[in-house]
């Protein structure tokens, strides 16, 4: 199975894979860039009818929030929770700025209380193994698949990929 880009704009990709919801973020969340994937995310869910495999990737450009994208973002945790089965948050970066950042995911979602696991990940290869506990149908090679479902989706950002028409 391939991975299906849904949406695609200068801060947000979001694609599919089994039942993974990828949200790849490389700059700032802003209220519409939620809804967006809060759309995508509902949709997914719907057409599946299974709990969610959730993947985040966050650029280090995309720490900032805003004051409304935050609430929003809350709202968006809370009511999508019940449909979502783990949710793995790679933050990419080394150094000081991108371990503080992990600390500070880590301590939300630790005080989110969560319906569903939650970890954060400075690589993708330990979030992958992590996570494909979730996926759909796992697999002895699912690990492998994910990671290779990782590394389209980061290419397809990276090659500017627009979803299907």
């Amino acid at each position: 199975m391939q991975v299906t880009v849904h949406h695609r704009d200068p801060v947000l990709l979001v694609a599919s894979w089994h039942n993974v919801f990828f949200g790849y973020w490389c700059g700032g969340a802003t209220v519409q860039a939620l809804r967006i994937l809060e759309g995508h995310e509902r949709a997914l869910h719907a057409r599946l009818g299974e709990r969610l495999a959730v993947y985040t990737i966050v650029e280090p450009s995309a720490m900032r929030f805003d004051e409304a994208a935050r609430v929003e973002a809350t709202r968006v945790a809370r009511e999508m929770g019940p449909k979502v089965a783990g949710h793995a948050q790679v933050i990419d970066g080394t150094g000081l700025i991108a371990a503080a950042a992990r600390a500070i995911v880590t301590g939300v979602n630790l005080l989110a209380r969560q319906p569903h696991p939650a970890r954060v990940f400075s690589k993708d290869g330990d979030a992958a193994r992590w996570l494909v506990q979730f996926v759909q149908s796992a697999q002895p090679a699912a690990t492998a698949a994910l990671l290779a479902a990782v590394s389209d989706v980061r290419s397809r950002f990276a090659a500017g990929a627009a979803p299907p028409k």
